[in-house]
């Protein structure tokens, strides 16, 4: 998956030293929704080496000019109808 951002933000695949920056996008977002935080780096990496999920092709970070994460993007393909897109940010 590649997406391309507006200028003058880039995208690219997470990698896992990527995982707390990740992790707080996605705690900023539970905390908004339902005030608690729901993932942990632990949890993330976990599902980063999940079986059937490759981080290179199935995610992507998007990032500021100085490198700070504002968006992350997840496309899950393990099962029937093969399409699920999850994104925060």
């Amino acid at each position: 998956m590649e997406i391309k951002p507006p200028q003058p933000y880039t995208a690219r695949p997470v990698r896992m030293d990527d995982a707390q920056a990740t992790v707080d996008l996605l705690n900023a977002y539970s905390q908004a929704l339902l005030g608690i935080n729901q993932e942990t780096v632990d949890s993330t990496l976990h599902w980063w080496k999940s079986e059937g999920f490759d981080i290179e092709t199935d995610t992507q970070l998007v990032l500021t000019p100085t490198g700070q994460a504002v968006a992350y993007i997840e496309f899950v393909d393990m099962a029937e109808p093969h399409v699920h897109l999850n994104s925060w940010g």
